[in-house]
């Protein structure tokens, strides 16, 4: 597995040429020590069960190359270990109900303790236990044991799981609701689970069923529908198939090599080296074919299953994002580079700041805010890169002086209207700034607008001017009670990050989130994990790599870009909208002229998060400034009048539109489900019973079914005679025959003129009226094989044993869907015919 591992970023050419050649060697390996293995097929198991992980881990490879924040160090040990704890159980002789609980439960348990990160908890929690019943064997001379860490780590271990359960059941509950957002942790654990189930329905089937087209079925389907989500690299898919063919031959001739065992045929062991050989040149063949062919392609496999789900070609949405699935990018606009401004002067991060004491702004603030901390915003970003910050394009908008903008602020919230004279040095660059959102200004401005209430930022021609702002005045309970149900352009604008953002920096914002349990928790986890970085000025210019990757695992130590920059991402990749903001932060307050004075060593950048109902909130993880105050409740303010917004013109919601196509596959799964539980709970009922009752049950089903098929049984007509006209029927249904010469319910059995039945040579006249290439040739000796244990369970003094009741059980599993279709033709052609 360490070939797929050293991987992870891309299955090209050379890794390709090496599974090829790896499996080419384990063939010829194989095939030349076969001779000297036992013939109950210890090498196919092993070839088994090594495809089987093979073709595990190409889906997590897959999935870990499209879905947002998944990393290979969480997916494989789950593909290996869901696929050997599948095959394990297969070996068991629990019913496949049983066995699914049991899977089932374990990788439940098994995501939740490693998506929470509960291993530290679980192994304090065995320590104390051992320590715990160390006190209770002194207790005679120490006195009772002290349960009270026991009881400190049995609770923190119990918050640890309900909130990260309570965060999947409200990401749940949003996309119901329609609101769909990203939550890392939920993500994480919802992918995880679905990848440990379709990993051990793989090992089960192959192992217990011997059908590997239907074992791989799952996790390729799985594979499929995230890719045509996210696109990704198609190799993954490819790598699938060619294992998958691989596999389906090695088990049918397995099973075939078993058959012949049993009925005593002869066969030479040089045709396995033979089979193998044209097997991989086939396979390789298909492979190739697969990745050059328009027609086959897996581009194609991934744009069918667009069609089915929407209709037409994937359109991005909010669903498909709160799977941590990130469309693939297609032809977008042309993004503004950051504009000129103040500092800090290289938001690109690129050499250190530079600081100095000249003045950049003089402010004379409000009476009420001069004890505040302040931050002046002039530049907001809303998209990074990898090595830096750009802006979306934006539409700029004249307003004259004075005239009031439209505020995108939620009417009732707690909210200050500040308003401060500011004066700009004389080498300034024409950046208007405000603290809070901007409402109004005395003199000619422009903004840019991203969108109506989200702007990228200001211009004024004046050196000073008035200005009015609007400053959410939130406090932490209102904070944390402000939920996740973000707008739709939030969402889209304010979650982004780089398809090729580091699984690690992903993986730093689940784990550092996993247990906070509201999204204002989350973003002070993530401050707070950032103010213990040492701040330092004197850093070398980054190198040709994600810069806040080089800042959290190598540098570890920045100025405010850095810290800034990872704030944000590591933000969007727990779920929470977020964006980059640069200005100006504290300055002096000069009492006697009763103004602030702002020099360029305080040029900053700093980190929003936006909560429903209140907007943009400003959080601090620079290590060297202080946090933002905020009250435990809204802070208690003079009476103002708050600003009532105007309805914003429609930005135009992007939401998810499923259409008929997933609810019709969201259908179909439901009855597949249902149908394989309701098969698995029959065959354990009938397994319940004592053979010949399960041969006569299993006989009373065929004549239902044959009363469906208008093949009536008389009431002088033996078994033999009715499995006579069953075949023929189903025959005939199966043929390329008219339709007249369907009969109907409704004629007599002599009607249907079954061939004459000889009972010394019946399998002969059986298998005979049916035509070995229709896809029901099965059926035949298949419901000759029912009717005969029939004839023994109630004619003959030898009862069914308790195997051929397994071999009836297995029988009636694989017939019950050949009759079912059947009768689905028959209904399909007598509605023709009588059109």
């Amino acid at each position: 597995m360490a070939h797929y591992a050293d991987r992870q970023g891309g299955a090209g050419a050379p890794a390709r040429r090496c599974a090829l050649a790896g499996i080419v060697m384990t063939a010829k390996v194989t095939a030349l020590l076969s001779p000297w293995l036992d013939k109950e097929l210890t090498v196919w198991r092993l070839l088994a069960v090594t495809l089987l992980l093979a073709a595990l881990n190409s889906v997590a490879l897959g999935l870990a190359s499209v879905v947002r924040g998944l990393e290979l160090g969480l997916l494989l040990p789950i593909a290996i270990l869901g696929t050997l704890t599948g095959w394990t159980l297969a070996a068991t002789s629990w019913p496949g109900w049983w066995a699914g609980a049991i899977a089932g439960s374990a990788g439940v348990v098994l995501m939740t303790v490693r998506v929470g990160r509960l291993d530290g908890s679980i192994l304090a929690l065995l320590g104390q236990l051992v320590g715990l019943a160390w006190q209770a064997l002194r207790w005679p001379g120490n006195g009772p044991p002290d349960t009270t860490p026991l009881q400190s780590t049995l609770a923190g271990l119990w918050l640890g799981v309900v909130t990260l359960w309570s965060r999947l059941l409200e990401w749940v509950a949003n996309m119901a609701g329609g609101e769909p957002v990203f939550d890392p942790a939920a993500t994480a654990l919802a992918w995880g689970v679905a990848l440990w189930l379709v990993a051990a329905w793989s090992g089960w089937a192959v192992r217990r069923r011997d059908q590997s087209l239907l074992a791989i079925l799952p996790a390729g389907a799985l594979l499929v529908i995230s890719m045509a989500y996210g696109g990704g690299n198609f190799a993954f898919l490819l790598l699938l198939l060619g294992l998958t063919w691989l596999l389906a031959a090695l088990v049918e001739h397995t099973v075939r090599e078993r058959r012949w065992q049993v009925e005593g045929i002869d066969f030479a062991l040089e045709i396995r080296t033979d089979l193998t050989l044209a097997t991989l040149w086939l396979v390789a063949g298909l492979v190739a074919l697969a990745q050059i062919s328009p027609v086959i392609s897996a581009q194609a496999l991934a744009e069918s299953a667009q069609r089915l789900i929407w209709g037409q070609p994937l359109q991005p949405g909010p669903l498909a994002r709160s799977l941590g699935l990130q469309p693939p990018p297609g032809q977008s606009g042309v993004f503004d580079q950051a504009r000129l401004g103040g500092l800090p002067r290289r938001h690109l991060l690129g050499a250190g700041p530079e600081l100095s004491q000249q003045v950049a702004l003089l402010v004379q603030p409000d009476s009420q805010a001069v004890n505040r901390y302040h931050y002046w915003r002039s530049l907001t970003y809303d998209r990074y890169t990898g090595y830096g910050w750009v802006s979306g394009q934006t539409e700029t908008t004249t307003y004259g002086a004075g005239e009031a903008i439209e505020p995108a602020f939620e009417v009732g919230q707690p909210a200050v209207v500040l308003t401060e004279q500011i004066q700009a040095a004389a080498q300034g660059n024409g950046l208007l700034y405000a603290a809070g959102a901007l409402l109004a200004v005395d003199q000619p401005y422009q903004v840019a607008w991203r969108r109506p209430g989200d702007a990228f930022g200001a211009t004024v021609a004046a050196a000073s001017y008035q200005v009015t702002s609007l400053l959410p005045a939130a406090g932490e309970a209102e904070l944390r009670q402000a939920g996740n149900r973000y707008p739709a352009w939030v969402r889209q604008r304010y979650l982004a990050l780089p398809r090729e953002a580091p699984v690690r920096v992903l993986a730093l914002a689940r784990d550092l989130t996993a247990t906070q349990p509201t999204p204002y928790d989350r973003a002070r986890a993530i401050e707070s994990y950032l103010r213990t970085l040492p701040y330092d000025l004197n850093l070398p210019p980054p190198p040709n790599r994600d810069v806040v990757d080089y800042f959290l695992f190598d540098l570890r130590r920045g100025y405010c870009d850095y810290y800034a920059s990872a704030m944000v991402v590591l933000a969007r990749a727990a779920g929470i909208p977020a964006r980059l903001v640069v200005g100006y932060a504290g300055g002096e307050f000069d009492p006697a002229q009763g103004r602030y004075r702002v020099s360029e060593a305080d040029a900053h950048a700093w980190a929003e998060v936006y909560f429903p109902g209140y907007g943009w909130i400003e959080f601090e993880p620079t290590a060297a400034r202080p946090r933002p105050e905020r009250a435990v409740e809204s802070a208690s303010l003079p009476e103002m009048e708050l600003v009532t917004p105007p309805a914003l013109a429609p930005a135009g919601r992007i939401a998810w539109q499923p259409g008929w196509g997933w609810a019709l596959l969201l259908a179909l799964a439901g009855l597949a489900l249902a149908s394989v539980v309701w098969s698995a709970a029959d065959s354990w009922a009938l397994a319940r019973t004592d053979p010949t009752t399960t041969a006569v049950r299993l006989y009373r089903r065929l004549q239902r079914y044959g009363s469906r098929l208008a093949v009536p049984a008389p009431p002088g007509a033996t078994p033999y005679e009715f499995s006579e006209a069953l075949i023929s029927q189903i025959a005939l249904l199966t043929s390329n025959l008219p339709t007249s010469n369907l009969p109907t319910s409704s004629l007599p059995a002599s009607n249907l003129q079954p061939p004459t039945f000889q009972p010394s040579n019946p399998s002969t006249s059986l298998r005979t009226s049916l035509p070995t290439f229709q896809p029901l040739a099965p059926a035949a000796p298949e419901i000759e094989r029912l009717t005969g244990l029939y004839v023994n369970a109630v004619y003959s003094a030898h009862p069914p044993s308790a195997g051929e009741q397994r071999q009836a059980i297995q029988t009636w599993r694989r017939l019950r869907w050949r009759l079912w279709l059947a009768w689905a033709r028959l209904k399909v052609e007598r509605f023709r015919w009588e059109r």
